[in-house]
């Protein structure tokens, strides 16, 4: 679906402006690819208030917990402290102390209790049984992954404590973006070249152009100070580079399939299982990827074209193939992976992109186009954001 800046089912209640949002639908694919990608919000509330909020489920991975002390392999402690995700832990649990690749054997440990019972989110310490179903004591250092392999229960046992996940409330704000126009009667009259007609029209044929530019770099790079904003203090968006906290860096020479594939897995491995449908990537990164050597160029000795570019990754992690995105408005060395289903630029009510034609005073003609909007990101958590530095 096309991205024309107004919710798909909205209809101003009287029009006091030129909605323009048919001409950002043809705009928008050459000025603003991403906005363009991700489209118009099927969400059925629009912002209603300048500081937007929405609901999300929270993601649950296949749980790796953190070991916070050290054990040795001789030691038949039975307390283990980790990074506090006790709340999310039940009696019988399963877990795997280290990943299969080290060198010193697999231990499962068992579950036997939890100070404060499941559920309980500021625990802690988890008391397990060692060396369990056969496995052998290991020794592990502070910060070893302790994987959740499985729950397991017992027969007829009364119902344990609640575990579940809260939803969240989530928050971003509404910016206001305004372009004005202002034309002399004298430009409006005299001869023009290249076909001009009106300057006006032309200046906010123009004006658009900015307005759409202006809130993709928002969308994708825009940082907020969390204020509702007023006659002295500006409101603006929180963007989607700012929302997300799953960073990768990586040196020219070292970018290659592999380091996009483990930057996916990273994403899947917090939960991501869907896989991800698109990576916007800015210029630089674009051009990496277009000579990454599993790129290859057939033609004949006649051919006088060269064509080499990558419009789309797969790979065993994306679920389907991932759409490459280029825009001008990011950095040129960033990329971000995510995917279209978790976004949506979201207009305040009655306040999509709209052109006023301000009535004639003086000696020239006066318009602004003007638009309120606000960026929603679920699962934040799962998208990767990337950075090649020289």
């Amino acid at each position: 679906m096309a991205f024309t800046g107004k919710a798909t089912y909205s209809a101003f209640a009287v029009e006091v402006a030129v909605d323009v949002s048919d001409l950002i639908a043809v705009r928008a694919r050459t000025v603003t690819p991403v906005l363009d990608l991700i489209g118009d919000t099927t969400n059925p509330v629009l912002a209603r208030s300048t500081e937007h909020t929405w609901r999300e489920d929270e993601y649950a991975p296949a749980f790796t917990l953190i070991a916070s002390v050290g054990v040795n392999s001789a030691t038949a402690a039975t307390n283990i402290g980790i990074n506090g995700e006790a709340g999310h832990l039940q009696v019988g649990d399963v877990l795997q102390m280290g990943t299969v690749q080290e060198t010193n054997g697999i231990e499962h440990i068992q579950i036997t209790s939890i100070p404060g019972g499941g559920g309980s989110g500021s625990a802690n310490t988890i008391y397990v049984t060692r060396g369990a179903f056969g496995t052998s004591q290991r020794s592990i250092t502070a910060g070893t992954s302790l994987i959740f392999i499985a729950n397991a229960s017992l027969e007829g046992e009364s119902q344990r404590p609640d575990i579940s996940r809260v939803r969240t409330t989530k928050t971003n704000w509404v910016q206001p973006i305004v372009k004005p126009v202002e034309v002399s009667l004298s430009m409006e009259g005299v001869e023009k070249y290249n076909q001009v007609g009106s300057e006006f029209d032309l200046q906010a044929g123009r004006r658009i152009d900015e307005g759409l530019r202006d809130l993709e770099n928002a969308v994708l790079r825009g940082t907020s100070a969390s204020t509702i904003g007023n006659g002295s203090t500006y409101r603006t968006i929180k963007g989607l580079w700012s929302w997300i906290t799953n960073t990768h860096t990586i040196t020219t020479a070292g970018f290659n399939t592999d380091f996009i594939d483990d930057a996916i897995e990273s994403g899947w491995l917090l939960g991501r299982y869907g896989g991800y449908n698109l990576m916007i990537v800015g210029g630089t990164a674009q051009k990496l990827i277009d000579r990454l050597p599993e790129v290859t160029k057939v033609t004949s000795q006649d051919e006088r074209n060269i064509t080499r570019v990558v419009r789309t990754y797969e790979s065993g992690l994306t679920a389907g193939p991932m759409r490459i995105v280029v825009t001008p408005n990011i950095d040129p060395r960033m990329f971000i992976i995510t995917h279209t289903e978790d976004l949506a630029v979201v207009p305040l009510q009655e306040r999509s992109f709209q052109f006023y034609r301000y009535a004639l005073t003086g000696q020239s003609r006066k318009g602004e186009l003007a638009g309120e909007y606000t960026l929603e990101v679920r699962n934040a958590v799962t998208m990767v954001r990337g950075y090649i530095t020289s």
